[in-house]
């Protein structure tokens, strides 16, 4: 296996900091510490290792490497892994630290945070709890975390930290995070902005005390290298994303009122302002001292593309505003919301070198062989480009090339600035609106465009796809994931959905719904919020093995968390009681009614079950907790059972039914995972006749959607799309049956493959946002299935006979009294009036 550095955007690399994941297949390597990375040159590379996952038989999954790249711009270099008993680690040592590393003075480095609330009232940001998080010979990472607090009180937001620090190197990277652990209101089922518990300020900016005699700056430390000077001060202050559509109503505020007033930048040098009219600035500040020796520097990432920002320098130091007052109105923090903000800063300009450092503007990737990826990974795994797969990626390379792009979505809404950036426009939303007016539509990770854009960068080696990945994986951390465990079981740690079918996003901006789409939604249908239908966390984990970012693995386990209290149900008495009354009532109302027009949640194969059962067995590849291993085989028996009646279920009535196809696609992944394991048990038989059995009604039965348009209330390019998962079902069923059947079902997954994209290429829309993220995340199987026989980097997938059901009942269901005996062991007054307010706040609208 080798690794790939290669500098192809012309910046010269000064020993920089790179960390990286490497999977392995399993059985391949059980000791970390004899794993090294060799160079052209034969000599091995410096590096710090930590395990992230492990298979089965507890040899290594996937190993994150830390190391310290040096190239010249436009060159590269090739490592590859070597196996040997000689493999020393390097001492840690950082040259502010001259008597060795020490976790308490690291802390001390933590930059001087100050926070400006609505009121004016100043407000410092203050350590509650420290802790080593990532430990290796090359980096090490502190997590911080605490309060913001005044001479008399203490801010309603909390904040966490993590700063990085690098062997050899006076760089620190800091990643500050604000958090409202509130929860919303969300009056009458609406989730605006302007909520009782948001939490408004004015200013939030990083100090970095310094004395200096010369101040340089960069403006766009992205483009160019050169240093001008200012003699008493520098600020350059960006109002807004400076592209075409920068005042867009995307920037709407709690009274409606867009305040985005500057189309740009401007720069203030030594009391002369100067504007810079649809530019955009990523600059870098440094900070000489009284001796000349050394120069302060700072950079933030995203500077201009996470509006407002400023930096600052003067003589007596250096100011990152995070959120600058400059910006002249109020930042909100909805309840359950977070925000993130990356920067680096340090003595590194000792030489003065600036091109050293410019990486900090562009991280490297190191690249993987797309087969060393495939042959490491389970399925849904990324198969390699071939000629075999040209028409999938003719189709999905115009997601980053072209006007299609999702790069030129966001530009025609402005999915720029501190809230937005990193998600994407959901153009397929905006087909009713009317002509001349501007539609706002965000995608908050439908159909896990992460997971996508990760599987096609591993396949394609464009980091394109890796930063599509990044930035919308930290946009759905921050902004997308409910933050708090102070509302109903229901939403608290769920995903917020993507705004509501149709509808113009006003005021409720990436939470679904808002007051005003009252009027368009017919009467019952009202309301918005976390739900299990849109819960998608393997792209996190994908990304988590890729980086080792540790954001990642815990908002992935937040998800978990969600689908646990879901299952686990109400947490009140009087929540309880509530629902049983409302059950009734259902049950009574729906009395003489077929069951085959009920909503599936978890008792039936649905699209909540299904990505229920799939965020599961992420926690549990993600942890190795054999409870969420459990929690899924209950989703699996609560949702199917071998003996199903396909007919009877009514699964051809796609409007309410196709959801059946995200779980049987989930079910194939747990059979891959059980199989990994060689956990051949009575559960693994239950699942495989079930994948079986329905496989088996699908061959028989099922058809590509649009050959019915008349029974689709919109027939278009959506469905077309959909068809992909018919063919990985079908894909991943055929190792798990006979030899016969699974003849059968490959050629049943060709057809639907080749049908999905046929069809989808019919259709002028077929660039939505939504159609891609489908084809995207689906696919894989089906393309391992075509290439199997024709590509030798293709895995062999041997039959192997399976164990099959006994026949016995698996059933994990909780029962009705069992709920309420846990209910009154953990009876709290509090907690039953607590939720008794939240419920006249949520259905009174006050």
């Amino acid at each position: 296996m080798q690794v790939l550095f290669k500098e192809n955007r012309g910046i010269r690399r000064g020993l920089e900091p790179v960390s990286f994941g490497v999977p392995f297949p399993s059985g391949f390597v059980k000791d970390a510490d004899k794993v090294g990375l060799v160079t052209d040159h034969q000599s091995f590379l410096p590096v710090g290792k930590r395990i992230l996952a492990r298979w089965h038989d507890q040899s290594i999954k996937w190993l994150l490497f830390d190391v310290q790249v040096d190239l010249l711009a436009n060159s590269e270099f090739t490592a590859r892994l070597s196996m040997s008993e000689n493999i020393k680690e390097q001492p840690f040592q950082v040259p502010f630290m001259p008597d060795g590393w020490n976790l308490q003075k690291a802390v001390e480095h933590f930059p001087e945070i100050i926070l400006t609330d609505a009121s004016g009232t100043s407000y410092r940001a203050e350590t509650a709890s420290y802790g080593l998080e990532h430990d290796t010979s090359m980096r090490k990472t502190v997590l911080m975390s605490g309060v913001f607090s005044s001479d008399t009180t203490l801010a309603d937001i909390e904040w966490q930290c993590r700063l990085s620090f690098y062997n050899g190197k006076t760089v620190i990277k800091s990643e500050f995070t604000i958090i409202n652990t509130q929860a919303a209101c969300h009056a009458g089922g609406a989730w605006d902005l302007g909520d009782k518990n948001s939490f408004l300020f004015r200013d939030l900016t990083a100090h970095f005390r310094q004395n200096g005699t010369s101040i340089g700056y960069i403006e766009n430390f992205e483009k160019d290298t050169l240093l001008s000077s200012a003699q008493a001060g520098i600020s350059i202050y960006q109002g807004s994303s400076g592209l075409s559509n920068w005042h867009s109503k995307n920037h709407m505020n709690r009274n409606t009122i867009i305040p985005v007033r500057l189309d740009g930048y401007k720069v203030i040098q030594d009391e002369k302002e100067s504007f810079r009219s649809n530019q955009q600035s990523s600059p870098l500040v440094l900070m000489g001292n009284p001796l000349g020796e050394k120069q302060f520097f700072c950079y933030l990432e995203y500077f201009w593309q996470n509006f407002p920002k400023q930096l600052s320098a003067q003589l007596d130091g250096v100011s990152l505003g995070l959120f600058p007052e400059n910006f002249g109105d109020l930042f909100e923090l909805q309840p359950g919301e977070q925000k993130t903000h990356s920067f680096y800063f340090g003595n590194e300009f000792a030489d003065k070198n600036v091109e050293h450092m410019q990486w900090v503007t562009a991280p490297l990737v190191p690249e993987i062989k797309s087969t060393d990826f495939y042959k490491s990974m389970l399925r849904p795994g990324p198969v390699p480009v071939s000629e075999y797969s040209r028409p999938y990626d003719e189709y999905i390379g115009n997601a980053i090339e072209g006007p299609h792009s999702f790069k030129a979505k966001n530009e025609l809404i402005d999915e720029y600035g501190w809230r937005n950036f990193g998600d994407i426009f959901a153009d397929h939303e905006s087909v009713f609106k009317a002509d001349g007016t501007e539609f706002i539509s965000h995608y908050n990770n439908q159909y896990d465009v992460i997971k996508g854009a990760v599987l096609q960068y591993m396949r394609t080696g464009d980091t394109q796809w890796f930063k599509i990945a990044k930035n919308y994986a930290d946009h759905v951390c921050d902004i997308d994931i409910y933050h708090t465990d102070q509302d109903k079981y229901q939403y608290n740690h769920g995903l917020f959905w993507h705004t509501d079918h149709h509808l113009d996003a006003h005021t409720c901006t990436h939470r679904t719904i808002s007051e005003k789409h009252r009027s368009q939604k017919p009467d019952g249908a009202f309301g918005g919020g976390p739900y299990l239908e849109h819960n998608y966390a393997t792209g996190l984990v994908y990304l988590y093995w890729m980086t080792g970012n540790e954001r990642y693995r815990t908002c992935a386990l937040e998800l978990c968390s969600f689908i646990e209290n879901w299952i686990a149900g109400p947490d009140t008495m009087s929540e309880l009681l509530f629902q049983t009354i409302r059950n009734g009532i259902k049950k009574i109302k729906s009395f003489g009614r077929s069951i085959s027009d009920e909503i599936y949640v978890f008792q039936g194969p649905s699209r909540a079950s299904g990505n229920s059962l799939n965020t599961l067995l992420d926690g549990y590849l993600l942890t190795e907790n054999k409870k969420y291993l459990s929690y899924a085989e209950q989703v699996i028996s609560n949702a199917v059972h071998p003996e199903d009646d396909q007919d009877g279920m009514n699964l051809l009535n796609a409007e309410i039914r196709w959801f059946y196809t995200v779980f049987l696609q989930a079910l194939g992944r747990y059979l891959d995972i059980k199989k990994s394991m060689e956990a051949y048990d009575n559960m693994f038989a239950y699942a495989r006749a079930v994948l079986i059995n329905y496989a088996q009604w699908m061959a028989d039965k099922e058809y590509p959607y649009l050959e019915k348009p008349e029974i689709l209330e919109f027939p278009n390019e959506t469905w077309a799309a959909q068809d992909l998962r018919k063919a990985d079902i079908f894909a991943v069923a055929s190792d798990f049956a006979t030899q016969q059947t699974s003849a059968l079902f490959k050629e049943k997954a060709q057809f639907f493959f080749k049908h999905a994209l046929g069809e989808l290429n019919s259709f002028d829309t077929r660039f939505f946002t939504r159609p891609f993220a489908i084809v995207m995340s689906n696919g894989m199987p089906c393309l391992e299935i075509i290439s199997q026989a024709k590509t030798s980097d293709m895995k062999e997938f041997k039959k192997k006979q399976y164990p099959e059901w006994n026949g016995r009942l698996i059933h994990t269901k909780t029962k009705g009294i069992d709920k309420i005996l846990s209910h009154f062991k953990h009876f709290s007054l509090q907690k039953e009036v607590s939720w008794i307010k939240m419920q006249i706040h949520v259905r009174l609208g006050k």
